[in-house]
């Protein structure tokens, strides 16, 4: 659309055939030279602000269908209407932001990222504390204290972890009391500290089926880390006394879990590998070889599931062909079977022995 006297955005050429910004309605240039060589100082100013209504809108979206990125680019205008917002709205706004942030922390490994969830974790925090939601509250914690772990900031994450857990103690949330001293337990073994590690996890382990959603991922993901550190700590008499009524309902749980999420989980896999490290500490390695089959048969019989988390399960076929290179029990057959497997999913070359023992 022509203007009758103003002048370019761009160059400042005056006249009276500009044309109009299609967009904005506000701007005007000689043409699109002009336009596209002033578009990178227009563009802040050329849409029109969504409303909070719209960008909310936007925001649930884009959150509904995973798309960290497009939440992200709302962010800004989220954060200029956070004053208008209610309490409630405000904190939903914050933890949609976190989970974004934690989808770009998998997706990219960035740790701008992981200082994004501390910010807006904190930010929760003190809103959850307000609105006297004291459990989400110790939640907002945890995920805090997880990315000052993940950045290796041990001591910030103790102290959040701590803080979770005392709100866990004071209101009475059995779910707060196990994720928070899983969190616990997994800095004092790191830092050396393994019996008060060891009695963290069994504090974890303990609340867990007392959690007050009924949730069975608290018990799944305590039994893991108790099992995991006592490996850890040493094969011994006792250690094999306590470990062994673990590993079944460690088993058990993880096999629940599959059936919940209606595929094979990773947790499956991974208590599978607990059983046949438990048969080889006690110096069965033909057992020990059979809990592998199982996991390679698993996997081979489950592929959409494998291929839609291929790292992780990469990692498990690792653990697998190790534990069968280790107890030396391969027949032509178990050979024929890692090699299908491994050519059926295209994530792992065979009998290289480059993955870690555990």
């Amino acid at each position: 659309m022509s203007a009758s006297a103003t002048c370019c955005a761009h160059c400042g050429k005056r006249g009276s055939s500009l044309n109009r910004c299609s967009r904005c309605k506000q701007a005007f240039y000689c043409g699109a030279e002009c336009q596209k060589a002033g578009w990178k100082l227009h563009k802040a100013a050329c849409a029109p602000k969504l409303s909070l209504q719209q960008v909310v809108a936007k925001v649930n979206t884009a959150h509904a269908a995973d798309d960290w990125r497009g939440v992200l680019k709302c962010r800004d205008r989220m954060e200029e209407m956070m004053g208008v917002m209610s309490d409630e709205l405000g904190e939903d706004v914050l933890a949609t932001f976190s989970y974004a942030h934690g989808l770009g922390l998998n997706s990219t490994g960035s740790h701008d990222h992981a200082l994004s969830v501390i910010a807006l974790e904190e930010r929760r925090s003190s809103l959850l504390f307000k609105m006297k939601r004291f459990r989400d509250q110790g939640e907002a914690m945890c995920d805090k204290g997880d990315k000052l772990w993940f950045l290796d900031r041990k001591s910030d994450a103790w102290t959040a972890y701590q803080a979770a857990r005392d709100v866990g103690e004071k209101h009475g949330f059995f779910s707060l009391e196990s994720r928070a001293c899983k969190g616990l337990g997994e800095v004092a073994t790191e830092e050396g500290r393994i019996e008060e590690g060891l009695d963290l996890y069994r504090n974890a382990l303990a609340a867990a089926p007392l959690n007050e959603s009924n949730d069975s991922a608290y018990e799944l993901s305590a039994l893991e880390a108790l099992i995991e550190a006592l490996f850890h700590s040493g094969v011994s008499e006792i250690t094999m006394e306590e470990v062994a009524p673990l590993v079944p309902r460690y088993r058990e749980a993880a096999a629940a879990e599959s059936v919940r999420q209606g595929h094979l989980s990773v947790e499956e896999l991974r208590s599978l590998l607990s059983s046949a490290r438990l048969h080889e500490a006690r110096g069965k390695p033909q057992e020990a070889a059979a809990e592998v089959r199982v996991m390679l048969d698993l996997m081979r019989k489950n592929r959409t599931a494998v291929l839609d988390m291929a790292a992780a399960f990469e990692e498990m076929m690792g653990h697998a062909v190790c534990r069968l290179k280790i107890l030396d029990r391969r027949s032509s057959g178990e050979v024929a079977l890692i090699q299908a497997v491994s050519a059926e999913l295209d994530i792992l070359k065979v009998g290289k022995g480059e993955f870690p023992f555990i």
